[in-house]
């Protein structure tokens, strides 16, 4: 690793042998961990795995630069303002991906209290005017309540942990466009929903890749793509409130499911958490995320540890 650690370079090498003896080092030693080992000297984007000394050392790399806190804690480039790669991310997933293990985070309502809101919102549809449909949506919020967030196959104390239900977060105010990202062209689903549309709809991120390529040996890997996409499903929920999977998914939740991919570059350069959640997909190729659920018309407006409040979102079909 670089002693010089402000200067950009297109390929930053770690050898992940090295900081681990550097760690063990230090650690015996009662001494600190620097910032140059937590942020992984400053790398943004893994892009090359390597296979050294017979299998006895692998080495990542990619572009880095040099960096800083930001005030809100996070540790980005000085040159591109993306945040960089940290020691705890990378722990987390590697021991996730020895395990085999998917990894993620679901928001999830009561339900007895999604069974209640399915009445109340069959009740909503002859609403007389939007003041009343309003006042119907607004007392739905508080009988669907809070909603649990569960973390699996990652340490719910994790940083990675955090990031995963901060992206998720980001998600559905970007779908109930509670959040406006300022990127050209990018719509929220509630802007794209049509009268009499089912209102059970679910979004989650997951990795993607456009390749993963490696020599005949397998001792090199290159890792090219955008890192993440979104998916989309349809949802039934009985009377009493518990979910599954319909049968088949409407085309325009598709087609947000679609746009959103598409413009996740562009969202990873204004939007910190998937900018984040784009980097962490790299840590390793066989680690993976995950959401599981669901949103309507319905937000979320604040992100505690366990539990995240509804938000409901409605759109006036007369206007």
């Amino acid at each position: 690793m670089p002693s010089d650690l402000s200067h950009s370079s297109h390929l930053r090498k770690i050898s992940l042998r090295d900081f681990d003896v550097e760690i063990d080092r230090l650690l015996r030693a009662g001494q600190p961990l620097p910032d140059s080992i937590l942020n992984l000297a400053g790398l943004t984007r893994i892009e090359f795995i390597f296979v050294a000394d017979e299998g006895r050392d692998a080495i990542i790399a990619g572009p880095a630069e040099g960096f800083a806190a930001q005030p809100d804690g996070r540790v980005v480039g000085t040159d591109s303002l993306r945040p960089v790669l940290c020691l705890d991310d990378l722990r987390v997933a590697l021991r996730t991906a020895d395990s085999r293990a998917m990894f993620g985070c679901s928001f999830d309502p009561e339900p007895g209290r999604l069974a209640k809101t399915q009445q109340l919102l069959q009740q909503n549809t002859t609403a007389a005017s939007a003041a009343e449909a309003q006042r119907g949506f607004q007392q739905i919020g508080g009988v669907l309540g809070r909603w649990k967030v569960t973390v699996f196959g990652v340490p719910e104390s994790s940083h990675m942990a955090a990031a995963l239900v901060e992206a998720d977060y980001t998600l559905k105010q970007l779908t109930t466009g509670d959040e406006n990202p300022q990127v050209r062209g990018f719509r929220s689903y509630l802007s794209m929903m049509r009268p009499n549309a089912d209102s059970m709809r679910r979004w989650w991120f997951s990795p993607r890749y456009d390749a993963i390529e490696t020599n005949d040996q397998q001792t090199a890997w290159h890792l090219s793509g955008p890192r993440l996409q979104v998916s989309a499903q349809d949802e039934i929920v009985d009377a009493n409130g518990n979910r599954q999977d319909a049968p088949s998914t409407h085309a325009r939740l598709e087609k947000y499911a679609q746009q959103f991919t598409e413009k996740i570059p562009a969202l990873a350069e204004k939007v910190p958490s998937i900018a984040q959640l784009c980097r962490r997909c790299g840590y390793t190729c066989s680690a993976g995320s995950q959401g599981s659920e669901f949103l309507v018309v319905v937000g979320l407006v604040n992100s505690p540890k366990s539990h995240v409040e509804s938000n409901i979102r409605h759109k006036d079909m007369t206007a």
